[in-house]
């Protein structure tokens, strides 16, 4: 399980380093109210996310200021696992709280976007839902 939390955190890691490359790009595109318009509005910045979630094997969506990362684990979580996977992934995620709130804090320095989250799914192979967490700049909710 150990391997399996450092490569889903590795992943995303990636995808949020691209985030905050795309958002440099989006500095001078104008004032887009939310970071889903500012990234529709930037094709190269678009093609980037598209292209980190497909190397990365992640679905990275934008809805309106809230990132998605959904990221599916190569094998089925039974049921009876689940509780266990929920607990190591929130204490992974957990260490990384400071980084997701320096990389939040800097893409709404960067888009001038206030209220930006970012939201992780980890689902099994079968895309039964293990774990979700919420980042803001304020910390994991």
């Amino acid at each position: 399980m150990e391997k399996m939390k450092n490569k889903s955190l590795a992943k995303i890691g990636a995808a949020l380093l691209m985030i905050v490359l795309a958002a440099a790009m989006l500095a001078g595109c104008g004032q887009p109210s939310t970071l889903e318009e500012a990234i529709q509005q930037d094709k190269d910045a678009k093609s980037q996310i598209e292209k980190i979630a497909d190397e990365n094997k992640m679905d990275i969506s934008v809805k309106k200021n809230t990132v998605n990362y959904t990221v599916k684990l190569d094998s089925e979580v039974d049921d009876s696992l689940v509780d266990t996977y929920k607990s190591a992934l929130k204490e992974a995620f957990k260490g990384e709280e400071d980084s997701m709130k320096s990389s939040i804090k800097d893409l709404e320095s960067e888009t001038k976007i206030d209220g930006i989250k970012y939201k992780i799914i980890v689902q099994d192979s079968t895309g039964k839902e293990v774990y979700t967490c919420t980042f803001t700049k304020d910390g994991m909710d």
